[in-house]
């Protein structure tokens, strides 16, 4: 997985200017590419930077980091709250908060909700691949595979196959009937 995009959002500039520095120091791989003084710059840059997460404060001028709901139809990034306020908090989970976070930031707390966004990129990238493999089996009406044996490309009907097992750099192909594949080169036709 590659870096995670963060935008910060805190009406004080001090804040936004503390976590970005915990933040590069703490947490190499995630990738600050915005900051905003108030949630609607925030929701401008959320809806043309697509980050994975975004640390955002509770109480700002004008608007509530929570009330960041009523502003984008679709979540599909993990929020984080950072905030002085810890009486929000029962609020930020209801709109589905992945942490919340009290300042003075503890950089530890900040190390595990940043591992919690890790944790959460990867299930979405698990859940995104399995979803393109069902749908690639369901819409292709596959029913056999290439191996390649010994330099000859063989034709084995998937019905056939008891069970395909991985092994270091090669997969062993195990037949209903006949000889057991040792194979490094599978090809779905």
């Amino acid at each position: 997985m590659g870096k995670i995009k963060a935008i910060l959002i805190d009406d004080e500039a001090g804040a936004r200017e503390v976590l970005n520095n915990l933040l590069t120091r703490f947490c190499k791989d995630v990738e600050i590419v915005a900051e905003a003084n108030n949630l609607m710059l925030g929701i401008e840059q959320i809806k043309k930077l697509k980050p994975d997460v975004v640390f955002l404060d509770i109480q700002m001028p004008q608007y509530a980091g929570y009330e960041i709901v009523n502003f984008i139809d679709h979540i599909d990034f993990s929020i984080v709250f950072i905030t002085a306020y810890d009486k929000y908090a029962l609020k930020a989970f209801e709109i589905s908060a992945l942490d919340y976070i009290l300042k003075p930031i503890d950089f530890d707390r900040l190390k595990a909700a940043v591992q919690k966004v890790s944790e959460k990129q990867n299930v979405k990238i698990a859940q995104e691949q399995y979803s393109l493999l069902n749908e690639t089996i369901t819409k292709q009406k596959t029913s056999k595979i290439t191996i390649t044996d010994k330099g000859e490309n063989l034709f084995v009907n998937i019905e056939d196959i008891i069970a395909i097992e991985g092994q270091s750099a090669y997969c062993k192909i195990r037949p209903l009937h006949g000889k057991l594949f040792i194979n490094w080169f599978v090809l779905i036709v």
